[in-house]
This record gives structure tokens, C-alpha cells and sequence, in this order.
């Protein structure tokens, strides 16, 4: 896949997503400079979810690649959040913020072999346990 076809790929899965508010519509033929290209693959949404995390959770290998080949990081953390609950008298949920490990792991099905990408990306064996989350996560 050229680069011009997974940055137009990288566009229809973050509209998909709907991860990245700052999403520039493109079309093939377009041209798409680097500034454009950056903004984009650091933007971050109002619940700090970045494209990483949109292509992490739907399992988009190849986009998670080209991703980090230009610089995007793996070890983001999103925004934690609160959830109010409908039942009476119940306290709202807390929501711990996410890793795009975290958001492949949450996805239905899980995307396991994006965790084990992202994790030899990271330069960890993605065949060793791993540790569960921090009380901080």
C-alpha cells in the first residue's frame, strides 16, 4: 500500500471511528502535505482519544503501523471519564483512561493482534504476560 492510499485509508477508518474531530476530508488525488499529515496523527479529541487509539481499536494493523512510522505514540493515555448511571441512588461510573492497548483490549471482538503489534512496536514481547493495569489507569 502506497502512502497515499493508507493516508486515504487512515481517513475512512478515523471518520468510522469518529476519533478525531479534526479529521481533513480528502480524496484520492488530493495532495496531502506533512503539516496536514502531522496535525491529524496528533490531533486529539475532547476525551483525548487519538487517531492511535481509533485505528488500536478497530484493529486497523497497517494504520497502526504507518501511525508510529511518523511518530505517533503508543503509550498515549485518553482522558478519564464519568458515566452517571440510571438507577437511583447509584454513584456515577468513573471510566479510567485508555492506552491504545487498552482501546484494541475494550474493542468487540478484542483486537489481539493489535495488542501484540503495539507491544512488539513498543519493543516488548507481545508473547510474555501481561501486567494488569495500574490503580492510576
Amino acid at each position: 500500500m502506497g502512502n497515499g492510499e493508507t493516508w486515504v485509508r487512515l481517513l475512512e477508518e478515523l471518520k468510522k471511528f469518529n476519533v478525531n474531530q479534526r479529521v481533513f476530508i480528502v480524496d484520492e488525488d488530493d495532495e496531502i502535505g506533512d503539516e496536514q499529515m502531522w496535525a491529524t496523527i496528533v490531533a486529539i479529541d475532547n476525551n483525548g482519544f487519538t487517531a492511535m487509539h481509533g485505528a488500536a481499536s478497530r484493529g486497523a494493523n497497517e494504520i497502526v503501523k504507518f501511525l508510529f512510522s511518523k511518530g505517533a505514540k503508543l503509550d498515549v493515555m485518553s482522558k478519564a471519564s464519568v458515566i452517571p448511571t440510571n438507577v437511583d441512588n447509584e454513584p456515577p461510573l468513573e471510566v479510567p483512561g485508555q492506552t491504545p492497548i487498552d482501546a484494541a483490549l475494550d474493542a468487540d471482538p478484542p483486537r489481539l493482534s493489535t495488542v501484540a503489534l503495539i507491544r512488539t512496536l513498543m519493543g516488548e514481547d507481545p508473547t510474555t504476560p501481561m501486567r494488569a493495569p495500574s490503580k492510576k489507569r
